[in-house]
């Protein structure tokens, strides 16, 4: 079930950055864990983009 939230975040962010005629180069997340843990991940890419396939990938390989 986590997994389709992650996509479904990924799709709602993308569709509201073409909404807005926004495109980024740096995704960045974090997550926080039950036990107080946190992890922070930054990419920069080399060309702006909001296509959603672009940042799904990128958040893929972070993870």
């Amino acid at each position: 079930m986590a997994g389709k939230r992650n996509v479904n975040g990924v799709l709602e962010l993308c569709e509201r950055w073409r909404n807005g005629s926004v495109k980024e180069r740096t995704v960045s997340f974090s997550v926080r864990y039950s036990i107080m843990k946190e992890n922070y991940q930054s990419v920069t890419l080399d060309t702006c983009t909001n296509l959603t396939m672009d940042i799904y990938h990128v958040c893929k390989r972070i993870l």
